[in-house]
């Protein structure tokens, strides 16, 4: 389903045009199991060589050699779900052990930021839905909601396992409050971290790329014709610590995508919306309600505590993100997360040296991965024993292998919609996999001794177009280096020319 920072800029000039990546905050290796149907068997070369960069690290640096402080296991979250401007990963910090896999109806497992439980709201309690409200569901892909395209009460569950609520990426520094006022249009370009943010008096205020926004204290838009757009090319993820307070005909998102906005409510405050506000977002709210009044609407999703609905408030739940573009059912199975944890990482510093090349901290070269063809289209490089770098860089160090390093590769494919492409991970230790610098799988931790997989018809794709890819691997303890990797995907490696820093560091 579905890369986020400098700081912000506003304008005012309306020859600006947005540009789109869809961002959607939803919800082996050996003996992993995959139905018949998420094969798809296609011709290709016998081999498949992937040039990577390996970086070796002594056994001292403090993110290798160590145990995890829940122990070892898998961690997830603790990656921003964008890679930043450079294509590396971000280190948040704000992970967890996972406790239980969260899976796929076929029972593979997924990264838990994936998650989608299906047509139906998650609930902590009972929502309350008075007699003048509205709470159906409709299909945003058929076009504008109207009474032709509204389908059935949704299902609510109660007592539900809410998904993991991740941190924001980094942010740039904090600024107090922004007040967009006032019948003009301005643009916001880059991720923004405020205390109070205001849009009011028919400001028009257009979202210009992927943009994530922290807001510490208040959210509030109110007035008439105040809007928050979102075009093609574009999204918004918004964090909320504090209150959240839509009113008076204000609008955020009038496009028929929901999935262009997701909402975190990472505190106790309820999502407001009053007096015919219009929202249409994904939003998560763990631990507060989400309330409608006064005609307010809400299309989207919404998961958290609980919903309610007075003087006619409208919820029309989006039925489209529980089906892939292939009209296949999503209905996942929740996991659970355990201690909080960063997975033995100790800081976004030490983890940006994993896969750059620091002076007095790695050396590195390149090293080609074989994908063998089993002969019917599926490529795979199974090595129970990885050991690219023994006796070289900085050598084993007294122990029977060199343990100690990370790698890492950059690729394309070509998404072609309902042929049940895939990839699967499984390994010790860390593997994350992004597409098109959305990451899709997430498999973080020291000893993780688990699969994952994503199918690429969940991640609404273009069918056609050509994506980017980019893995990554760290091998952090002493006992076991593991590398599983599969797919049913011709990948087209990146050239790599530079032999890294081993050859004058």
């Amino acid at each position: 389903m579905q890369p986020r920072q400098a700081s912000t800029i506003f304008s005012s000039e309306s020859s600006h045009r947005a540009i789109l990546l869809i961002a959607i905050l939803a919800f082996f290796m050996a003996e992993l199991i995959l139905s018949q149907n998420t094969l798809a068997r296609q011709a290709g070369p016998d081999v498949i060589h992937v040039p990577g960069i390996v970086r070796d690290f002594r056994r001292d640096h403090p993110d290798f050699n160590v145990v995890p402080g829940a122990g070892y296991g898998h961690y997830a979250g603790n990656l921003a779900l964008n890679l930043d401007a450079s294509y590396r990963p971000q280190f948040t910090g704000a992970g967890f052990q996972v406790g239980s896999q969260w899976t796929d109806k076929y029972t593979n497992p997924i990264a838990p930021h994936l998650y989608s439980p299906g047509v139906f709201v998650p609930l902590v309690s009972s929502p309350f839905v008075d007699t003048n409200a509205t709470f159906d569901s409709y299909d945003p892909t058929t076009g504008v909601y109207d009474m032709s395209t509204a389908g059935g009460t949704p299902q609510v569950i109660t007592g539900s396992t809410m998904p993991p609520v991740l941190a924001p990426p980094p942010m740039p520094p904090l600024v107090d409050t922004i007040q967009l006022s006032g019948s003009v249009i301005s643009f916001l370009s880059a991720d923004l971290h405020c205390n109070n943010f205001i849009v009011d008096t028919s400001h028009k205020l257009v979202i210009n790329g992927d943009i994530s926004m922290l807001v510490e204290n208040s959210f509030l838009m109110r007035d008439i014709s105040s809007v928050v757009e979102i075009p093609d090319g574009s999204s918004l993820t918004i964090f909320i610590k504090g209150s959240f307070i839509m009113k008076d005909q204000a609008s955020l998102n009038t496009s028929d995508h929901p999935e262009r906005v997701v909402i975190i409510n990472l505190g106790t405050q309820p999502i407001r919306l009053l007096n015919q506000a219009s929202l249409s977002a994904h939003v998560i709210s763990p631990d507060a309600a989400l309330d409608l009044v006064n005609g307010a609407q809400i299309f989207g999703r919404f998961a958290g505590e609980s919903v309610n609905l007075t003087n006619g408030a409208k919820f029309h739940l989006d039925q489209w993100g529980a089906l892939t573009t292939c009209g296949d059912s999503i209905v996942d199975l929740p996991g659970a997360a355990s201690a909080a944890d960063p997975g033995g990482i100790t800081s976004a510093a030490t983890f940006n040296q994993w896969y750059n090349d620091v002076l007095g901290t790695n050396l590195s070269q390149l090293h080609t991965i074989k994908l063998m063809n089993d002969g019917t289209g599926l490529y795979e490089a199974i090595l129970p024993e990885f050991h690219p770098i023994d006796d070289r860089l900085f050598g084993n160090e007294g122990d029977a292998h060199n343990y100690f390093f990370t790698y890492t590769f950059n690729a394309t494919i070509t998404y072609e919609s309902c042929t049940n492409q895939f990839f699967a991970l499984g390994g010790a230790d860390d593997m994350w996999l992004f597409i098109d610098g959305k990451l899709a799988i997430d498999l973080g931790g020291v000893i993780a001794n688990t699969p994952q997989v994503v199918e690429l018809d969940r991640l609404n794709l273009t069918d056609g177009d050509t994506y980017s890819i980019q893995f990554f691997y760290a091998q952090r303890n002493p006992t076991t280096s593991t590398f599983n990797f599969r797919t049913n995907i011709v990948v087209q490696p990146t050239v790599l020319v530079a032999a890294g820093t081993a050859s004058y560091d």
